[in-house]
């Protein structure tokens, strides 16, 4: 710091502009992490090469790694869109294993013969946690599913509540 001496005889103490510089800087990277943590709207998709089996077996969604959240973070599901090679009713399951066996809990339900099956869901509706998967489920076995998009708002967890 530098030093100044007042007519009076006291001294002041002066931040000089480096000094001044790291405590902004500090300060706004501070500023910019806590905004970072907030809501993200975030889209993933792509072409999927998968047939399901007797099982019934599914799609984890995002395979081969998987779509699961950060740990320290929810997703709050709005929408999911599958394209499938053949006509078929379609299940969609949260589980936590990613398996893709059918033994997870039940989220939504197409009953339709359809080949393009799209579920929505309301804020604060479905969520996934760390380490959670969605689950793709054919009804029926030789069902190829060649395409799917998602979309989702990203929340730290100690942040969830706003979007209920």
């Amino acid at each position: 710091m530098a030093q100044f001496s007042l007519k009076a005889g006291a001294s002041i103490d002066v931040l000089t502009k480096p000094e001044l510089d790291d405590s902004l800087k500090g300060a706004w990277q501070e500023e910019m992490t806590a905004r970072g943590r907030g809501m993200k709207m975030l889209r993933f998709a792509g072409g999927v090469n998968f047939t399901s089996a007797a099982g019934p077996t599914g799609w984890v969604v995002g395979t081969p790694a998987g779509l699961t959240p950060s740990a320290g973070y929810i997703w709050n599901l709005r929408a999911l869109g599958l394209v499938f090679g053949a006509g078929s009713a379609c299940n969609v399951f949260v589980g936590d294993t990613g398996s893709t066996v059918a033994t997870s809990h039940l989220v939504d339900h197409d009953g339709s013969a359809a080949t393009f099956h799209t579920f929505h869901w309301g804020s604060g509706q479905e969520w996934l946690r760390a380490g959670e998967y969605l689950l793709a489920v054919p009804g029926a076995a030789a069902i190829a599913i060649t395409g799917f998009k998602l979309g989702l708002v990203e929340v730290p967890e100690e942040l969830a509540w706003k979007l209920m």
